[in-house]
C-alpha cells in the first residue's frame, strides 16, 4: 500500500531539468510545480468547485517561492472551506483594485481641473 506522496523540497525543485514534454512535481493538497520544454516552472493548484475540476496559478518559480506557493494555497482553501471559489475570488479582486485606481484618478484629475 502506497503511503502519502512525500512534500516537495527547494532541493528537488532547483534539480527539476525540462525534458521533451511538461510534466508535474506534486507538494500536497493538490498543489503542484509545472515544469516546461523551455525550463520555466510555474505554480498550480487543482481544485474541486461544485464538482467541476478547476486550476489556479500561483506564479512563476524563483519569484513565488515553494513557502509562498504553501501560503497562497493555505489561503485559497481557506475560501474553499467557505463556499468561495477562489479564482473568480481573485478575479473580482483585481476588477476591484482597478475600479478604485480609476476612481482615484478621477478625483486628482477632478481636483486638478477644479483648481486649473
Amino acid at each position: 500500500m502506497k503511503g502519502s506522496p512525500m512534500p516537495l523540497t527547494n532541493i528537488a525543485i532547483k534539480s527539476a531539468k525540462a525534458k521533451e514534454n511538461p510534466y508535474k512535481l506534486f507538494d500536497c493538497d493538490g498543489t503542484f510545480i509545472q515544469i516546461n520544454k523551455s525550463g520555466s516552472m510555474l505554480w498550480r493548484m487543482k481544485y474541486y468547485f461544485h464538482g467541476s475540476e478547476k486550476l489556479i496559478a500561483f506564479g512563476k518559480y524563483p519569484e513565488i517561492s515553494l513557502q509562498e506557493t504553501r501560503e497562497k494555497k493555505f489561503e485559497a482553501r481557506k475560501l474553499l472551506d467557505k463556499g468561495i471559489n477562489p479564482t473568480q475570488h481573485r478575479k473580482e479582486e483585481k476588477t476591484d483594485a482597478v475600479i478604485a485606481a480609476g476612481n482615484s484618478f478621477s478625483l486628482i484629475v477632478k481636483e486638478w481641473h477644479d483648481t486649473a
